[in-house]
């Protein structure tokens, strides 16, 4: 009877050429440099999601009482958050034209 053959790590290894054994060396590294940008988009997306809840939640008084200044300053204390640069860039730019109503000329400059 003949000998099983097995193809374990350790043997493919084993059988490979210096060639093989950079290439398998060099997709590890790149795994696990993937694997660690991975982790970091993660983390900030969580630090952004939170940062967006929290300025979601302090922005809802001042909004509803047209406080729009707050708001912006509320938004330049949130830097990580998504929503709170849309506000604020909102704010901003519309400023002229929420200050002095009837002016809409020019609005979409």
């Amino acid at each position: 009877m003949q000998a099983a053959t097995t193809f374990g790590p350790i043997e493919i290894w084993l059988s490979m050429g210096a060639v093989g054994h950079l290439v398998l060396a060099f997709l590890f590294l790149m795994s696990a440099y993937a694997g660690g940008v991975v982790i970091d988009r993660w983390l900030l997306f969580r630090r952004a999601h939170r940062e967006s809840v929290d300025f979601a939640r302090a922005a809802r008084r001042p909004l509803a009482e047209g406080r729009l200044d707050e708001v912006v300053s509320l938004a330049d204390r949130h830097p990580r958050s998504h929503l709170a640069r849309v506000y604020a860039a909102t704010l901003r730019d519309a400023a002229p034209w929420i200050e002095a109503p009837g002016t809409a000329e020019g609005f979409e400059d």
